[in-house]
């Protein structure tokens, strides 16, 4: 997923840790964390959104391509149904492009 063209906010965390992506509306928040559970603990208490309000991919959320690419998990807070499974088909299948391209 392209997220250049999103706000961007980096919130800071451990050193060590990773940067993953939670994409709420048009932010993309860029999260130093030490795994996925963390970052959406973080959202949790930060944001106030739960646990099961969100929707994780195998997709990469892309800044520029090769170079900053992010886990990425996307909010389905205000989503409905309909807009959930269009979400998750999009998902899997630039999932599964990604998965393609890194096995080639």
């Amino acid at each position: 997923m392209d997220i250049s063209n999103l706000k961007q906010v980096v919130m800071s965390g451990p050193e060590d840790g990773q940067t993953i992506a939670m994409i709420v509306d048009n932010t993309a928040y860029l999260i130093q964390t030490h795994g996925m559970s963390d970052a959406i603990f973080r959202m949790k208490r930060e944001h106030g959104i739960q646990t099961h309000e969100w929707m994780l991919s195998c997709d990469r959320a892309v800044l520029i391509p090769g170079i900053w690419e992010y886990q990425m998990a996307v909010c389905i807070k205000d989503m409905d149904n309909v807009q959930t499974e269009q979400l998750a088909e999009q998902l899997r299948q630039a999932g599964e492009k990604y998965l393609n391209k890194e096995v080639a």
